[in-house]
């Protein structure tokens, strides 16, 4: 340890403190004028301004609530546990967190880097059959290092600045994407009213192939050979391996893939050729008259029909009939040159975030171990 740090425990830098919930059943206890905060509230951010309910004093009472004050560390105990905020203003809670205020020891920002960096291992410390909590005891009983508080301020300081650059890089990405969607509308206007009365046809006309996924052999051992090594798509959320599933459904092309069941339903991405779709992913190839990325970019604004009374499905016809505009190859090729030029930056943004964020971590753990 670092000269001049200590090893104390929360409960000896902190007053742990916990909340409950006033009867959601009782009017006079809602609406009134003091904030009241659940875990379902934190969203990420490192400051609580306000919260969606409040509650009256006589709802404090009833709850025996006992306030936290402006720089309260917010930490969520339960579905989940370690979720981490400040407050900016005085607040109650309810029975999903144990809270602490800092006394003279510790900074409360130096508290919450403490409390970010320790999510896996507070999760480690929970307890219970249905859903796992930590208990006041627990929390107040965890090590933190105590550094003096000037050099407590240097720590915050630095992963505050890391932290917003991290942000900071990030919006940028959002900012690139929100270009690339209003140069769409510059271009071609809205796909769907066709304002600039482009041609249309459907989905099944213009692509060269459309089909849903295959399913995974019963015996994996016939697909791990070199033949069958192409990457492994699900469901759009991104790579899952290098097994392929089967011959007939290896894409040798460029393709749009779209997700078609559950909450994965519409997310599209293009694949690169060589890649083997899963049978939760509709795949449309393009035709000679249509450009993959104007294909990406009008299946993203498209409203498809869902089927299924049980969960929910997209199904072949339902984007086989899917009709879409179709301004000349040549327009839409000016189109993706645009968006690729904006991936190229938003690559190189990505990139400089990895570097941040390995800084970042780096920090963390010689700090906090």
């Amino acid at each position: 340890m670092k000269q001049g740090w200590e090893i104390k425990k929360l409960g000896e830098v902190c007053e742990v403190i916990g909340g409950s919930t006033p009867k959601t059943n009782e009017e006079s206890y809602w609406g009134g004028e003091h904030f009241w905060i659940s875990p379902a509230e934190l969203d990420g951010s490192k400051y609580v301004y306000s919260t969606s309910r409040t509650i009256t004093d006589e709802g404090v009472r009833s709850a025996h609530l006992q306030m936290l004050p402006i720089g309260t560390v917010l930490l969520s105990s339960r579905a989940p546990i370690g979720k981490v905020a400040i407050t900016k203003v005085p607040m109650y809670c309810n029975q999903g967190f144990k809270n602490l205020i800092c006394k003279n020891e510790v900074i409360n920002e130096y508290v919450y880097w403490f409390l970010s960096h320790s999510t896996n291992y507070l999760n480690s410390l929970g307890t219970g059959a249905t859903f796992k909590e930590i208990s006041k005891k627990v929390v107040e009983q965890v090590s933190i290092p105590v550094p003096p508080l000037p050099e407590q301020e240097k720590i915050v300081a630095e992963l505050d600045c890391l932290s917003g650059i991290i942000e900071k890089k990030k919006q940028q990405l959002k900012e690139l994407d929100a270009l690339a969607q209003s140069i769409f509308y510059e271009m071609f206007g809205d796909p769907v009213t066709n304002e600039k009365g482009w041609e249309v046809k459907k989905l099944g006309e213009v692509a060269s192939d459309i089909f849903a996924g295959g399913d995974k052999p019963k015996d994996i051992s016939d697909v791990q050979t070199e033949e069958y090594a192409y990457p492994v798509y699900a469901n759009g959320d991104g790579e899952k391996g290098l097994l392929g599933y089967s011959r007939k459904y290896r894409v040798a092309s460029k393709a749009v893939t779209i997700g078609a069941r559950g909450a994965s339903i519409g997310n599209c991405r293009i694949c690169n050729e060589r890649f083997t779709p899963v049978v939760r992913l509709i795949t449309i190839v393009p035709g000679e008259d249509l450009d993959i990325i104007f294909l990406y970019h009008s299946a993203l604004k498209m409203e498809f029909d869902i089927n299924g009374a049980g969960q929910a499905q997209l199904t072949i016809p339902n984007v086989v009939s899917k009709c879409i505009i179709l301004p000349p190859l040549p327009l839409q090729q000016t189109f993706a040159s645009k968006i690729e030029a904006i991936e190229k930056q938003k690559e190189l943004i990505k990139q400089s975030i990895n570097e941040v964020e390995t800084l970042f971590n780096s920090r963390m753990q010689e700090y906090f171990g």
